[in-house]
């Protein structure tokens, strides 16, 4: 198995996550948990965060159950993940381009955000090769 980076709809991956006890302020590690899953869907947020939802299909933490879907952010799912399946370069293609879209869609709005509502730090935010792209250097 090779370390993943590129997870898209159909895969299936095999992760460790911590798993934790107790409630705020009082919450402690307990201990790690490998899933086994299917991908059923991802998405990318208003913010940009990649988001799974997945279904276990193996676990060794008898809290979850196999068949149980759960939703985990991409940045926790990546870490320790490995690829045992993977979806076609199509699908993967499919995914690249949904990224693009939701980048450029933040970034539009942190634009608007800038210029609309007095919130001119958004603009520090924004890469320059985006203003460029779009001719918004000099705004």
């Amino acid at each position: 198995m090779r370390p993943l980076n590129d997870i898209t709809k159909g895969d299936v991956v095999l992760y460790t996550e911590p798993v934790f006890e107790g409630s705020y302020p009082r919450v402690t590690y307990s201990h790690d948990r490998t899933i086994l899953a299917l991908v059923l869907k991802e998405s990318y947020g208003t913010k940009g965060q990649h988001t799974f939802t997945l279904r276990v299909i193996d676990c060794d933490d008898p809290a979850l159950d196999a068949g149980e879907n759960i939703t985990r952010k991409g940045r926790n799912v990546y870490k320790e993940c490995r690829g045992i399946q993977l979806s076609s370069q199509e699908q993967r293609q499919q995914k690249h381009s949904r990224k693009e879209d939701a980048t450029e869609s933040k970034y539009w709005e942190w634009y608007r955000e800038a210029h609309d509502e007095g919130k001119t730090w958004k603009m520090e935010k924004i890469p320059s090769w985006f203003l460029k792209k779009h001719g918004l250097e000099n705004n």
